[in-house]
């Protein structure tokens, strides 16, 4: 799975896509903490293969979309992505306890 590759296909998806490096205020290198306060104040959601952002302390403030096996296509995980959407609204996954998973059940 590439990062720009993902945010392609799901900008082409009509999903509101913002990569971090892309945004002004984060970019390269930025640390964690910093990009889970962007997240929580622009009110976006994440995306990541990084087990970094599982800590209860970040889970408590946005939502987390987890893919587990980073060789999975940006394709396939576009269409878990478009899955979870279909399922679960933003706020739920957002309120969910846990971080969301994408596999085999999102397709």
């Amino acid at each position: 799975m590439t990062e720009r590759r993902l945010a392609e296909l799901l900008a082409t998806r009509e999903h509101d896509v913002e990569r971090s490096v892309r945004v002004d205020e984060l970019g390269r290198g930025t640390d964690d903490a910093t990009i889970v306060a962007y997240a929580a104040r622009a009110e976006r959601l994440l995306v990541t293969y990084d087990d970094d952002f599982l800590d209860p302390s970040v889970l408590g403030r946005i939502g987390v979309l987890v893919q587990p096996n980073e060789r999975t296509s940006s394709f396939r995980t576009a269409n878990m992505i478009d899955g979870v959407a279909t399922a679960m609204a933003q706020e739920q996954v957002v309120d969910h306890d846990d971080a969301v998973y994408l596999g085999e059940r999102w397709l």
